[in-house]
């Protein structure tokens, strides 16, 4: 190096200086320079730093140690970088250091910055929650102040290093800058305006966050007292549905018995009736029956007697016509008589004959009377059997009829019984449903109480957290 009086700065090379993992690191093998580096003496600029550095030790102490006529004359100087060019000779680099500063050393900074940058927002966000789940303004404002003085230090922090690489980069005289620090000193003052935005956007945050709260303590308060009430008016809804579940059971148990001994007994007397019903029916049917087939073998018998009758009827009219011509043969002989003298004998024998015919004549006219008699007595009684015989038909009809009429009413009353097994099933389906409600509810109750234990335990939970805060 080589100090010309050149400009009011005093600035070390970057390549003379070492700095820790929290400071600036520059590489000496790489500058802003295209001039390459010798390859048969590569060591040669390794070993200059120290004797570059006490160079500029000395100089400095000896321009501090001239006597004030002396110091008049010095006026200001600048150590110039000096580097090695292709023979291997010293140039004098004429441009300005500050200027010619190794990229990696910028981008080292700006990555310095950035990090300084998000450093703060990672200690903001990772405070925030703590800020959050505060009990109350108090602790909130404490949490608050806690995280302002941590981002205040880490803030100085940060910003001590960055100045500490700047001013191990290029060290600046009282009173002036160069452009590269008024640079970062202008994203110090960023940082420092947007620490106050944050902080401002934290107390923002927290008075929301404490508005937040107390809108769902609120909440949550409402919430339990309702549950609570629900839960009272659905145990009671439960306890009165339980009551008239077991009296509608044991009504309907009642009412079962009951219908079913007064269908039992009603079934018992209808059967009883319907079954003497039934055999007094079959009784009177078979004597009908016995009575129509007496009454039909008398109607044979009369018959057989009628044509027994109108067989002598039939004779008794041969001995009328015999009879006829017995007289026709008396006139005959009384014609005769008159005509020719005739013996006694013969006359008597004819007489005779004569009274025996009217003898037989009355027999048959009397047998004929009787006969008469008798047909009209038989007629009387056929008509009489015939009309009894209808009666007796109509009456085995009508117990015909009755005895449809009875199973009829037999299957009526089964259908009857269907219907009230029907209403006794769906009175049971009603009870299921009934049963069904219950059972909802009783899940709802459960719910409410799952969902209560939930709050319980959540709450329980925030306050161990903020305990642990």
């Amino acid at each position: 190096m080589a100090a010309v009086p050149h400009g009011p700065f005093s600035v070390r090379d970057s390549d003379t200086d070492q700095g820790s993992d929290d400071e600036l690191k520059t590489d000496p093998g790489k500058s802003n320079s295209k001039i390459p580096s010798p390859r048969k003496d590569a060591s040669a600029p390794a070993a200059q730093p120290p004797s570059l550095v006490t160079t500029e030790d000395t100089t400095v102490v000896g321009t501090q140690s001239l006597d004030p006529q002396e110091s008049e004359m010095i006026g200001t100087y600048k150590f110039m970088p000096l580097v090695l060019d292709e023979n291997n000779k010293w140039l004098v680099k004429n441009d300005d250091l500050t200027l010619n500063l190794p990229a990696e050393s910028v981008q080292d900074l700006k990555d310095r910055c950035e990090a300084a940058v998000n450093s703060g927002f990672m200690l903001l966000f990772d405070q925030l929650e703590c800020v959050q789940l505060s009990n109350d303004e108090f602790e909130a404002s404490q949490q608050k102040e806690k995280l302002q003085v941590s981002l205040e230090g880490l803030l100085k922090r940060k910003v001590c290093t960055i100045v500490k690489s700047i001013d191990l980069v290029c060290r600046s005289t009282e009173g002036q800058q160069d452009e590269h620090d008024l640079h970062m000193y202008r994203k110090i003052d960023e940082l420092q305006k947007q620490k106050e935005v944050m902080e401002a956007r934290i107390l923002e945050i927290t008075e929301n966050h404490n508005e937040q709260m107390n809108r769902l303590k609120a909440r949550l308060k409402e919430d339990q007292e309702n549950h609570h009430s629900n839960l009272e008016e659905l145990q009671e809804m439960l306890s009165a549905s339980k009551a008239q579940r077991d009296e509608l059971e044991r009504q309907l148990m009642n009412k079962d018995n009951a219908i079913e001994s007064d269908k039992e007994m009603t079934l018992n007397h209808q059967f009883e009736e319907l079954s003497a019903e039934l055999v007094r029916t079959r009784k009177e049917l078979k004597s009908s029956k016995d009575h129509i087939s007496f009454l039909e073998s008398k109607g044979k018998e009369d018959s057989e007697l009628i044509q027994n009758l109108q067989k002598r009827v039939d004779d008794l009219k041969k001995s009328s016509m015999w009879i006829h011509f017995l007289i026709a043969k008396v006139q005959q002989a009384m014609d005769m008589h008159k005509t020719s003298a005739m013996s006694a004998m013969s006359v008597q024998h004819v007489l005779a004959d004569l009274n025996l015919a009217k003898s037989d004549i009355y027999k048959s006219q009397q047998l004929v009377d009787e006969l008469k008699a008798q047909t009209n007595r038989d007629q009387m009684m056929l008509c009489r059997y015939n009309a009894e015989i209808n009666t007796l038909r109509l009456k085995d009809t009508e117990n015909q009829k009755a005895y449809v009429e009875l199973l009829l009413e037999s299957v009526n009353k089964g259908t009857l019984i269907d219907q009230m097994r029907q209403k006794l099933n769906a009175m049971g389906e009603q009870l299921s449903d009934s049963v069904g409600k219950l059972e909802f509810r009783m899940q709802e109750i459960r719910r409410l109480k799952e969902f209560k234990n939930f709050l319980l335990e959540e709450n329980a939970r925030i306050e161990q957290q903020r305990e642990g805060i």
